[in-house]
């Protein structure tokens, strides 16, 4: 069979059964909208931000201002946090690349920014293909075998991640290190609920051989097989064999008759050198013999 007749099979097989290859990577587009929403609500922590990257979220507030206005459901106390908190000496909502609304944080260093974006940055892209390869792991050959499958492979094994390495620059440290935290946590839970399906398959899997084991007869004994309940034909054919074994055993009672009877006769003759019994009758064509008187 060709590959494009085997593809066509599969692709019909999957029509047939309503199946969505691209239902597989349902899990990483859910997590768009988190995503997008995360980011615009950690942005909005700074709104003293006015143009370059990240600029143009809601209105331009001084400093001070932004410091005493609430963000979303979190209060003005909250901001402040946010604002003062870092990472080895690097604001967490601030990114590599940002130059603008600095001021907003307690203390700033680019260096400082760079040191600890970059290896979360390479962190999160390492962690998006590692948790991308267990999800493909478990995939069965059919499924992988499909184009529409094998594309999206593709696309979580290789975009997805080096899209995390070079849109490091442009995202905050928080950003950075909720997708390292979220992949990390993603992979070990797929790790252990793997896990435990595959120990549950093993386990019925022995459970199977152990039971095939128990019904299979020991070594050198003939199995038991159950006799078959003559039916009506049956019957029928064995009285009809029945009375063809009593004709014949009738045939042969016959002959055994006859030929004793021949063998008296020889016996006679002999003792009585040819003279016939009394009583007997006579052959055909022989002459009568008279008696003497």
């Amino acid at each position: 069979m060709s590959e494009s007749t085997y593809d066509k099979k599969m692709q019909k097989l999957q029509r047939e059964h309503g199946f969505n290859p691209l239902m597989g990577c349902l899990p990483i587009f859910a997590q768009v909208p988190v995503f997008l929403g995360l980011y615009h609500v950690l942005r909005s922590f700074n709104r003293t931000v006015t143009g370059g990257v990240g600029g143009g979220f809601g209105p331009h507030l001084s400093v001070e201002q932004n410091r005493e206005t609430a963000n979303y459901i979190f209060s003005a106390t909250d901001v402040q946090h946010f604002l003062d908190a870092n990472l080895f000496g690097a604001p967490i909502g601030a990114s590599m690349i940002q130059n603008n609304g600095l001021d907003a944080f307690t203390e700033f260093s680019r260096p400082a920014v760079i040191l600890v974006g970059l290896p979360l940055m390479i962190a999160a892209g390492i962690a998006t293909y590692f948790n991308s390869r267990a999800s493909v792991a478990r995939q069965s050959p059919e499924a992988a075998a499909n184009p529409q499958t094998a594309m999206m492979n593709k696309l979580a094994l290789y975009v997805f991640p080096l899209g995390v390495v070079v849109g490091g620059p442009f995202l905050p440290i928080a950003i950075i290190l909720y997708w390292v935290s979220n992949n990390i946590w993603t992979f070990g839970q797929q790790h252990y609920v793997f896990g435990m399906i595959a120990k549950e398959e093993e386990a019925k899997k022995r459970e199977a051989q152990e039971r095939r084991a128990a019904n299979a007869p020991p070594p050198g004994a003939k199995p038991n097989r159950a006799r078959k309940t003559p039916t009506a034909g049956g019957d029928a054919e064995d009285d009809g064999s029945d009375d063809a074994s009593a004709g014949k055993a009738s045939d042969e009672k016959a002959t055994d008759g006859k030929a004793g009877t021949d063998e008296a006769k020889r016996d006679d003759r002999a003792a009585g050198n040819g003279a016939p019994r009394p009583g007997a009758t006579p052959r055909p064509g022989a002459r009568p013999k008279k008696r003497k008187r």
